[in-house]
């Protein structure tokens, strides 16, 4: 269990994904997800998960979750939700 989001946030960018540039690669898309994603206000983490079928962002607030929601692309599935303790 991680203390806080920070400590969330610092694991996983220290493990990374190694499956990113690969999966970009063939598909660049995910590229546009992963950009879309970082570009929202208070996003301290964007990755893709696993192999590509989900990428998936760490905000400050839900709000800035449902706004950074709002911005995506029409067509994209998002869900904005909070992760229980």
């Amino acid at each position: 269990a991680w203390p806080d989001l920070e400590g969330l946030v610092a694991t996983l960018a220290a493990r990374g994904n190694d499956l990113t540039e690969a999966a970009v690669s063939l598909q660049p898309a995910i590229a546009d997800v992963l950009g879309g994603l970082r570009r929202g206000d208070g996003v301290r983490y964007a990755a893709m998960s696993g192999s590509g079928a989900t990428c998936f962002a760490l905000f400050d607030t839900i709000e800035a979750a449902r706004q950074a929601a709002m911005r995506l692309p029409v067509g994209w599935w998002r869900h904005v939700g909070l992760l229980a303790a």
